[in-house]
């Protein structure tokens, strides 16, 4: 695994089409998402790659973001109502209660089609599509769980029908649509690995020192003895006994405390 610094694929299945077995590889790459289909010109064989799992990176180590509560979206398509409702979900177990839940808030509802991406890895993954036509429904959702970027998610799309038929297109392109834009829309947190640091200093360097800490780090304790010391985090990666090294001109050091990973809001 390669860190790019942007989207990437930590894993694909490669199999080929006249062989029975697949193998797993890692693969680092950009921007991919869902299914890529490649003829190969020089091969006889034509194979495709899955994406197994995919997660978002910064300069500071991985991010895994995800929503941060149930989000519920209504969308009106040639008078069918739509109701796409999104809930963090970590096991099967829950992503089924909450299927359930969501049925038990919609009894007259037309369909409520379902789909979910949960366990380690997000290695469980399924789909319905609740009496519409196969596949216009489940998978399409699915497959927008997929590209959010998202961990741990399981989505519902109840649909009110409003007596004017969609097509198998117009259905996925409804049923897609309606976990996209709840996904986009839903409130967010990502887990953001961070350092721990101690850093004792003398009283007169209160104001250089403690006022650059607060600009540059999340302070978590002060206690004040004969000297201050200061807990704080950063983001991994951070280089943050250069910082102070030079602000103090090498005089103070800071000291390592222990990582951890922090949930943080996104906007």
């Amino acid at each position: 695994n390669i860190d790019t610094g942007a989207p990437r694929i930590d894993c694909v299945f490669y199999q080929f089409l006249d062989y029975p077995h697949g193998s797993f590889h890692n693969l680092a790459g950009r921007d991919h998402v869902g299914c890529l289909f490649i003829k190969l010109s020089n091969l006889s064989h034509i194979f495709y790659l899955v994406y197994y799992n995919m997660h978002r990176y910064n300069n500071f180590g991985e991010v895994s973001m995800r929503l941060r509560e149930e989000y519920r979206e209504t969308t009106i398509i040639n008078k069918s109502r739509f109701i796409a409702c999104v809930m963090p979900c970590e096991t099967e177990e829950q992503a089924r209660l909450y299927i359930e839940m969501v049925r038990s808030d919609f009894p007259d509802a037309s369909h409520v089609c379902t789909a979910y991406m949960v366990g380690e890895n997000n290695s469980i993954q399924r789909s319905s599509d609740n009496k519409e036509p196969s596949g216009t429904a489940g998978v399409p959702m699915l497959e927008s769980i997929r590209k959010s970027g998202l961990s741990g998610v399981c989505a519902c799309v109840v649909r009110y029908f409003g007596g004017i038929k969609l097509g198998a297109g117009g259905l996925i392109r409804a049923y897609s649509g309606a976990v996209a834009d709840a996904l986009a829309h839903a409130p967010k947190t990502e887990e953001v690995p961070v350092n721990i640091w101690k850093v004792t200093y003398p009283y007169d360097m209160c104001g250089t020192l403690e006022n650059w800490l607060r600009r540059n780090t999340d302070i978590t304790d002060l206690a004040y003895g004969e000297q201050v010391t200061c807990t704080f985090e950063a983001p991994a990666g951070q280089d943050i006994p250069a910082g102070i090294r030079d602000l103090t001109r090498g005089v103070i050091e800071p000291v390592s405390a222990g990582t951890a990973v922090r949930e943080r809001s996104i906007d």
